[in-house]
């Protein structure tokens, strides 16, 4: 029984000498620090559940990927609803399928009504109109005022006879002041004032309110001496010859006192003048428009609406609106980006769109296929084929880069075919986006890389609605691009694949054009020349932007990110340096020895040296307890501490060094070298030291033991 508890209790002891190896759930409950570094998130703990996050990112992608992909006709488009009509089109919009349209009655009626609307209002014209006014009524008024018995008579009389005469109304004192001036003479400037201030002008009430009533214009009808239409013509946005009737007087007044103010034969006085103006006035005003129970063939010296001629040009106009089936064909322009949506618009788009119900389980079938196709080439790729699997979180990362690219695919294809280049051939060359599967290659292995092109290659191909030759082309573009490197050392490596690219794609598309012959022009070959070159350079530049976005995603360490961590000038490892001098120089030697030998058996040399550097970051908390920091005649710390104590401070390095790495946001490779890098054997120094004073302890414990004993073998007994 003695020898197995002895054992025990050196088992025991054993264990507090460990060297120092933690798993991450040690060390989260061991220092409170730790805490800092690793937040829970739900995500984090969603991917701990690696069957249910690997189902929902798979439903998820192959349904983004089918929505993308598959034939317009099943998800892009949503039904319009009536409120969308007299908005405008937010982008163009081509028929997804082949279809017939036939319009409805309701559709007929209202293009019928639209057709009505646009038609011109009817306005006639009689030019020189006012020689109708003269003729009939003007002359008259001034012959009367020649006769003797109306010179004799009183001014009121003579008033009367003249205004009726006129069909206008003026004051008593404007007569008395014309006739005083003398109607002959006055006779004379009114005939000037007319030829010369309403020669071919159109008169209307009020030009504002005209061109607000008319904003497309009128048609006007020119009517000749005999009443019957000589001429018609459309005046759309010219007004500059209308005369607004609110804004004449001034024009009248101005013209008066130009011509009639001289000394001449037809000078007036100031107040002639006036009444002159004032009669002029009085008769444009009221013979402006048609009079009430005026007869037809009464002067009119403005124009006048024709309702009857207008109504007739609305009939007839509704009238040529015929119902028209159309045929459309799949790509053709249903609306264009910024134009109105109209009810004609409503109804073919809506009729392009099959029910809602077919669409879902059309829908559903494609995503089947979809879905099929992934998961059976997910498992022949990632089961059958060796090398690394990838992780829940590759997975995810690589759906998202893969509907981003087919996304752009869509784009491109909408925006080509937009500008008439309906060319699948074009577009794939110039966005050869299957050459993403390099930076697949390079963060989560060759095996989903090939699965990535390839299944890439197909949808794009789908997409873009061809057929075998662009899927080979993606396919071939694609691979080449990805096999030229595993690892990024240096940016060259995408400049090579974009290389790669161009020599690839002028291979192939030498290929196409000696099938196509003398079918290919030498302009479309030009121009495929040109995107193979635009699309190479094009896709480096993407996949350079798109690297270090998926390395801070998935917090993948690819040798670039190696290249920044090895600077020496980093603030953790200067920290290291001004706080623990010897372990900055025991750490710089491990690197430069371990990425010796990592080169020397084919390991990741880089990844070495960067974990040697900052592997024993943690004793800057401590230095003074690690020998590599003490100095000659610096008294040793661990002399005053007991093993036990001396073994917990050496093992707590390991420690406080992942805390300090995981703050400072280093990649989780380097973090496992720095928490596994003691193993987990003895601390055999300090344990030696531990079980060589505990057998001191145990000797003199003995003696005494023994001692007391000898001493209580003479002592008398005790009596019963």
């Amino acid at each position: 029984m003695g020898s197995r508890d002895d054992s025990s209790q050196r088992s025991e002891t054993a264990k507090i000498f460990q060297s120092g190896s933690f798993s991450p759930a040690e060390v989260l409950s061991e220092n409170e620090e730790s805490h800092e570094g690793i937040v829970r998130t739900w995500w984090n703990r969603f991917l701990e559940r690696p069957k249910l996050a690997g189902i929902t990112g798979f439903l998820l992608i192959t349904a983004l990927s089918t929505s993308i992909a598959i034939p317009d006709s099943v998800t892009v488009y949503a039904p319009l609803s009536r409120s969308d009509i007299g908005r405008r089109a937010m982008m163009t919009v081509r028929a997804v399928r082949d279809f017939t349209f036939v319009p409805d009655e309701e559709l007929m009626e209202r293009e019928r009504r639209d057709a009505a609307s646009k038609v011109l209002a009817v306005y006639r014209y009689t030019p020189r109109a006012w020689l109708n006014l003269w003729k009939h009524n003007i002359r008259y008024a001034f012959r009367a005022m020649d006769d003797p018995v109306m010179s004799a008579a009183s001014d009121e009389n003579a008033y009367r006879r003249f205004t009726t005469l006129l069909g206008v109304s003026i004051s008593q004192q404007d007569f008395r002041i014309l006739r005083n001036a003398g109607f002959p003479r006055v006779k004379r400037a009114l005939r000037i004032l007319f030829d010369t201030v309403l020669r071919d002008r159109y008169l209307v009430p009020s030009l504002r309110e005209f061109r607000k009533k008319h904003p497309k214009g009128i048609e006007l009808v020119v009517i000749g001496p005999d009443g019957f239409p000589i001429e018609r013509k459309a005046i759309r946005s010219n007004f500059e010859r209308f005369l607004d009737l609110s804004m004449l007087e001034p024009i009248v007044a101005t013209e008066v006192e130009s011509r009639f103010s001289d000394e001449g034969s037809l000078s007036l006085s100031e107040e002639a003048r006036s009444a002159l103006a004032e009669l002029f006035m009085a008769l444009v005003q009221t013979y402006s428009s048609p009079r009430d129970g005026a007869s037809p063939d009464a002067p009119v010296l403005g124009l006048v609406y024709d309702a009857a001629a207008t109504r007739k040009r609305q009939k007839e106009a509704a009238a040529r609106v015929k119902r028209s089936v159309h045929k459309y064909r799949r790509g053709e322009v249903i609306v264009k980006a910024g134009d109105v949506i109209t009810l004609r618009t409503y109804k073919i788009y809506n009729a392009m769109l099959p029910p809602l119900e077919t669409r879902g389980v059309r829908f559903f079938g494609y995503w089947f296929v979809v879905a099929a196709f992934f998961a059976v080439l997910g498992w022949f790729s990632l089961m059958k084929f060796g090398g690394r699997r990838g992780t829940v979180l590759d997975f995810y990362i690589m759906g998202l880069f893969f509907v981003s690219l087919l996304l752009i695919v869509r784009g491109g294809r909408e925006l080509l075919f937009g500008l008439q280049h309906r060319e699948p051939l074009l577009v794939a060359a110039l966005l050869p986006l299957t050459s993403g599967g390099l930076l697949i290659n390079v963060l989560m292995g060759t095996r989903l890389a090939v699965f990535f092109v390839l299944a890439l290659s197909v949808l794009a191909t789908w997409t873009l609605g061809s057929n075998v030759e662009v899927f080979l082309y993606l396919f071939t573009v694609g691979l080449a691009a990805t096999g030229t490197a595993s690892r990024i050392e240096h940016r060259f490596v995408v400049f090579r694949a974009s290389m790669v690219l161009i020599v690839m794609g002028l291979l192939f598309l030498l290929a196409h054009f000696g099938i196509q012959g003398a079918a290919s022009g030498f302009r479309d070959t030009m121009r495929l020349l040109m995107a193979v070159l635009i699309g190479a350079f094009m896709v480096g530049s993407l996949l350079s932007g798109a690297l270090p976005l998926m390395e801070w995603m998935g917090g993948y360490l690819t040798d670039i990110k190696l290249l920044e961590l090895m600077d020496t000038e980093s603030e953790l490892l200067q920290e290291l340096k001004d706080k623990a001098p010897g372990t900055f120089n025991h750490s710089r030697r491990v690197g430069e020895l371990a990425a010796f030998a990592a080169e020397r058996v084919g390991a990741n040399p880089k990844l070495v040296k960067v974990a040697g550097y900052y592997h024993d970051v943690g004793k800057m908390v401590r230095p003074e307890y690690f020998a590599e920091n003490q100095t000659d005649g610096q008294p040793n710390p661990h002399e005053s501490l007991s093993p036990s104590m001396s073994a917990k401070i050496l093992r707590s390095h390991v420690r406080e060094t992942r805390s300090l790495l995981t703050r400072g946001g280093l990649p989780g490779e380097v973090i496992d070298v720095a928490a596994s890098h003691h193993g987990t054997t003895l601390m055999k120094f300090f344990y030696e030291k531990a079980r060589a004073a505990a057998e001191e302890e145990y000797a003199r414990a003995l003696a005494a033991y023994e001692k007391v004993r000898a001493d209580n073998k003479d002592a008398p007994k005790p009596k019963k």
